[in-house]
C-alpha cells in the first residue's frame, strides 16, 4: 500500500451566528474551506460536514435556509420535528408560522461552525472523508459533551481516491470532535 497523502487541516472558529462577532479575518471566511456545523440537543449532538468556495456565504445560506423554513427542523431532544415538503405543503406550513419560526430560531441559536481552509481540488475528498468520520463515530455511539454525536449529512460525500491522513489542529473542539487525525481508508469497527 502506498503512503497516504497527508492534508492538514487548521480549524478556525468557533463562528456562532446567534452571536456573531466580526473578529475573525473576512479574508479566510471567503476561502475554500471544508466545514462542520454541530448543534447541541438534550440527547444528542447533530454534526454536518460541508465544502464552500466562500465559507462566509456558505454560512449566510445555511442560516437564511433554516430561517426561511426550507431546512428540517428539531425539537429540543434532537429528533425532527417539521420537514419542509412540497410547495403546496410548505404554503400550509406557513400557516404555523409563529411556531415554527421559533423553532428556526432556536436551530440558529444552536449553531456552532468551524472551517479549515483547503485547496479547492481536495475539498470534494477532505468532506468525503470528514462525513465518514462522522457516520463513524455515530456507528460507535461516540458522544461529544455527554451527548450522542448523529451525522446530518444526507449524503456520502466523495470518497478519497488513494490513501488520505488529515491532521486536525487550531480549534480544539473541532479536533476533540473529529480525533487529531482522521485516514482513509478508514479502519473496520471492532
Amino acid at each position: 500500500m502506498s503512503e497516504p497523502e497527508t492534508a492538514i487541516l487548521d480549524w478556525q472558529g468557533p463562528v456562532v451566528p446567534a452571536a456573531f462577532a466580526a473578529d475573525m479575518d473576512p479574508d479566510a471566511m471567503q476561502e475554500p474551506s471544508v466545514y462542520l456545523c454541530r448543534m447541541a440537543y438534550s440527547e444528542v449532538v447533530t454534526v454536518y460536514v460541508g465544502m464552500t468556495r466562500n465559507f462566509l456565504h456558505r454560512l449566510r445560506d445555511h442560516v437564511a435556509a433554516t430561517l426561511g423554513l426550507t431546512y428540517p427542523l428539531r425539537g429540543v431532544a434532537g429528533a425532527t420535528v417539521h420537514t419542509p415538503g412540497p410547495v403546496p405543503a410548505y404554503l400550509e406550513s406557513i400557516a404555523d408560522a409563529r411556531r415554527l419560526q421559533e423553532l428556526a430560531r432556536l436551530e440558529v441559536a444552536r449553531m456552532v461552525w468551524h472551517f479549515a481552509p483547503a485547496e479547492p481540488q481536495a475539498l470534494p475528498f477532505l468532506e468525503g472523508l470528514l462525513i465518514c468520520r462522522v457516520r463513524a463515530l455515530e456507528a460507535a455511539g461516540a458522544t461529544y459533551d455527554g451527548r450522542r454525536v448523529v451525522s446530518d449529512n444526507g449524503n456520502a460525500g466523495t470518497a478519497p481516491t488513494g490513501p488520505l491522513r488529515v491532521e486536525n489542529r487550531g480549534a480544539a473542539d473541532a479536533v476533540a470532535l473529529l480525533g487529531e487525525t482522521v485516514e482513509w481508508p478508514m479502519a473496520a469497527a471492532a
